[in-house]
């Protein structure tokens, strides 16, 4: 625990009489946090028909190979689901928004009135 940013007031034990596990109490007085002065972004994909159609053709072509001639279960569906999350991952791009206007869900026609 870093007592310079918290002043530290009291721990104290909380018996149950149940068992020899007990446990603590933290009382924390004056706590003094960091404000993040980065603005905060939301991660998103880029999913439309253009990166949909383009999934498909790419799912349509890959040959499966390694999937086909893999003996043990475990190896078949590792290497299936690696091949598809690189083909899910490169067919949709990851776009951060910002997340610092939180009225973006307000329509237009709402705004005006």
């Amino acid at each position: 625990m870093d007592n310079s940013r918290i002043n530290l007031s009291s721990i104290s034990p909380i018996i149950n009489g149940l068992s020899d596990h007990d446990a603590q109490i933290l009382t924390i007085k004056n706590v003094y946090a960091t404000i993040n002065k980065f603005p905060l972004k939301q991660r998103i994909r880029l999913i439309d028909n253009e990166t949909i159609m383009n999934f498909q053709t790419v799912l349509k072509k890959e040959t499966w190979e390694s999937v086909y001639i893999a003996t043990d279960p475990n190896h078949m569906f590792n290497s299936f689901l690696c091949t598809f999350l690189n083909i899910f991952q490169a067919s949709f791009p990851v776009e951060y928004k910002s997340m610092e206007d939180k009225n973006d869900w307000i329509t237009q026609g709402i705004k005006i009135y």
